[in-house]
């Protein structure tokens, strides 16, 4: 009896704590301007455009007082100052039974140029995010947009270590830069899309654009969906390229070490293959052979060159 009496005040106080940790209070704060926008810790924020700069915080009671919002440099800051917490609201957050805290944030802004998201800062875009001039993504740890509609000038999105991403793009430049274990998921409309990536990142696209530039190395891996008028590719170390479903006019691919590359070329390929590194093509466009030494280049059906 004493053990199922113990077992029913646990729990009742694991539902209490529950209940008044969830709590919330909202905070609103309204600036002069700034134009970039930096944000650590576990925020999930939306970021619309608007004619006043302000944020609406919404965030766990017991955690309120701890939570920073400031403009320095044009910038404007969130945060959370874990370190002051005190040893039983660590316990609260931390642990088995570790209640996730709330901590939203709504940011309206007039002008846009760069987003930062540090540590675990979720972006979470219910509409588009509008722009008549260029903005710049930057996202480190574990970083995550799950919905972002763009439409505007340029998009850069600039990611590193575990940062995540899921975008929807409509600009006359798109360009993405995924490294560390990084993983990008993009759908574009472009006059032009840039990909880097290296470490063992990845990254998805689905799009038409006249140009494609792409940049691959270490052990990352591109898989491409749409169409461009022109393919740039650079290929090194061990990273994969699978352009299967890009259907595009002309291709110049410079692939070396033991990468590999599929592309679907209509009209031109231009290759230049070299240390182990591996093309096969489809369709039957006129090849213009730079070089392939100790390399190898195939099209379905058809023996090795």
């Amino acid at each position: 009896m004493k053990r199922y009496l113990t077992v029913i005040l646990s729990l009742l106080c694991i539902a209490a704590v529950n209940a008044f940790a969830q709590r919330t209070v909202t905070m609103t704060n309204d600036y002069s301007g700034y134009r970039k926008i930096d944000v650590s810790n576990r925020f999930d924020v939306s970021v619309v455009r608007g004619d006043t700069c302000r944020v609406k915080i919404s965030v766990d009671e017991l955690i309120a007082s701890y939570v920073t919002s400031y403009i320095k440099n044009n910038t404007l800051y969130l945060d959370v100052d874990e370190k002051a917490f005190t040893p039983e609201l660590k316990k609260t957050f931390k642990g088995k039974n570790a209640i996730v805290p709330v901590l939203k944030a709504e940011i309206s802004v007039k002008n846009l140029d760069t987003l930062f998201l540090h540590g675990n800062a979720v972006l979470d875009n219910a509409g588009p995010l509008f722009s008549d001039d260029s903005v710049a993504v930057v996202m480190d740890g574990s970083a995550m947009i799950s919905s972002l509609e763009f439409k505007g000038r340029s998009l850069s999105l600039n990611m590193s270590r575990n940062a995540s991403a899921n975008v929807a793009a409509e600009a006359d430049a798109v360009c993405g830069n995924a490294y560390g274990a990084s993983s990008l998921n993009l759908k574009y409309s472009a006059d032009s899309l840039v990909l880097n990536v290296g470490g063992t990142a990845s990254a998805k696209t689905d799009g038409t654009s006249e140009l494609c530039r792409v940049y691959s190395e270490s052990s990352s891996e591109v898989v491409m969906k749409g169409s461009s008028d022109m393919l740039l590719l650079k290929g090194t170390g061990k990273s994969f390229v699978n352009a299967d479903a890009l259907e595009t006019a002309a291709a110049s691919l410079a692939i070396t070490g033991p990468s590999k590359c599929i592309v679907d070329a209509t009209d031109k390929l231009k290759v230049d293959l070299s240390a182990g590194a591996h093309l096969i093509f489809n369709g039957t466009p006129a090849v213009e052979i730079k070089r392939i030494v100790s390399s190898s280049m195939t099209r379905p059906g058809n023996p090795e060159k």
